[in-house]
């Protein structure tokens, strides 16, 4: 997912962020988020049919239907600077093509490229990471 971040001129804190998808069809081609002071967190993970796990996948949040995420794969954090920690995810995280270490921040920057698991086969099928 290719991620972009619009930086206040005015003083307040808070930024944008756009997760949008780089290789792969989502059923939501840009997902944005505002991260502010009193909000400053974004879940990271595979999304759930399931309605009581409230995990739907929808285009205010970063829930997606892979099955190399896991539940709560990653997050996106606002402290001087937007971060990306893995939250000790099965199948990693990748920051431009540089794998993260768990749960260790990491700076990202407008244009950067997140993605999410790495390729894995289960039997018969072969699941691409987003």
């Amino acid at each position: 997912m290719n991620m972009t971040n619009d930086w206040p001129t005015d003083g307040v804190l808070a930024v944008d962020v756009t997760l949008s998808p780089v290789d792969f069809a989502d059923e939501f081609p840009k997902r944005v988020f505002k991260l502010t002071k009193s909000d400053w967190t974004v879940q990271i993970g595979r999304s759930s049919k399931n309605d009581t796990k409230n995990l739907a996948s929808r285009a205010d949040n970063a829930f997606v239907d892979s099955p190399v995420m896991s539940r709560r794969h990653a997050s996106l954090f606002l402290e001087n600077g937007v971060y990306v920690v893995d939250n000790a995810s099965t199948h990693g995280t990748l920051l431009n093509d540089d794998r993260l270490p768990k749960e260790v921040p990491m700076m990202v920057k407008d244009g950067d490229v997140l993605t999410f698991g790495c390729p894995v086969a289960r039997g018969e099928g072969a699941f691409s990471p987003r």
